[in-house]
């Protein structure tokens, strides 16, 4: 076990651990990025290409408003987005075997992380969708075993999402190892603990204050 690596908070240290796990997980993304990305036409605008492109044409746009600037493309904001982007891409990929979406991933994830489950209106306040159609995705998963959905005690008015005694937790913890050691390969012991403190960081500092 590696002790403790206190991560530098200076903004050039930052940026280069991102630049290094961007570069690394693109690496390994670029067949998948290149065979799956669809064509945009008039006719069949695909949103999620769209975003795609947004981190190159802000790129471009800030080389053209402020040419005097070193280095745009070592942003954070921009690294942090082609990083969510690669990321999201990877595990849609893994998850599509086991035949959930990543939207379903995060709804078991948020259950698992309550000891004693969510009420539906919350679970659907936290994966911002309505309550119709987060009750009917829990409905599915409740015919495949994954959660359950009962009466709160508490207040038999409200609709409580539990996990099912029999669902199957392994295969996605299986997934979230085998991206990690994508995400992190090529780096040394160290700068594994430095991008981890770094992440997490970050991670704060994006959450709501108050």
């Amino acid at each position: 076990m590696h002790p403790p690596h206190k991560a530098d908070h200076s903004g050039a240290p930052i940026s280069a651990c991102l630049t290094r796990l961007a570069s690394e997980i693109e690496s390994n993304e670029q067949e998948l990025r290149y065979a799956s990305r669809p064509k945009i036409h008039s006719s069949n605008f695909d949103f999620k290409q769209f975003t795609l492109a947004i981190p190159f044409t802000l790129w471009i746009a800030c080389f053209i408003m402020q040419p005097i600037s070193p280095r745009p493309e070592r942003s954070a904001v921009l690294l942090l987005w082609q990083l969510a982007l690669a990321f999201e891409a990877r595990l849609a990929t893994e998850l599509a075997s086991m035949d959930l979406t990543t939207a379903s991933f995060r709804l078991i994830g948020e259950v698992m992380l309550a000891s004693d489950g969510l009420r539906t209106e919350e679970l659907a306040r936290r994966l911002k969708v309505s309550l119709s159609t987060l009750t009917a995705t829990v409905s599915q998963m409740v015919i495949s075993d994954l959660l359950l959905m009962s009466p709160d005690p508490a207040d038999p008015s409200h609709q409580l999402v539990t996990l099912s005694a029999r669902a199957d937790l392994l295969p996605g913890i299986e997934v979230l190892a085998r991206i990690e050691d994508v995400l992190l390969a090529g780096l040394s012991g160290e700068d594994q603990h430095a991008a981890q403190d770094l992440l997490a960081i970050l991670n704060q500092n994006l959450q709501p204050s108050g």
